[in-house]
């Protein structure tokens, strides 16, 4: 996100729940952004060792093999490749 509101001017992010939470999360943002929406986002993050713990315990084999094959290559043909049929470009 950072390296994304370096290379663009007039910067604006919205967030929504837990996209919120991540941007507030990341303070290298802030001198590159020019706005910030927040949507539905938590005050504060008591809420994220219950997240941890909710996800840990309900893993999804699907996310975390689309995410090994495009941490492995990069590329958006990857992430085409693990959307279910129907969703894809």
């Amino acid at each position: 996100m950072a390296e994304a509101a370096r290379a663009l001017p007039n910067v604006v992010f919205a967030g929504h729940s837990t996209g919120g939470m991540y941007l507030l999360s990341t303070p290298d943002l802030e001198p590159h952004l020019e706005a910030l929406a927040l949507l539905d986002t938590a005050p504060d993050a008591l809420w994220h060792p219950r997240f941890v713990e909710m996800t840990r315990a309900n893993p999804l084999p699907d996310v975390e093999a689309a995410t090994a094959i495009y941490e492995a290559d990069p590329r958006d043909e990857n992430i085409a490749a693990t959307l279910p049929t129907g969703n894809s470009r």
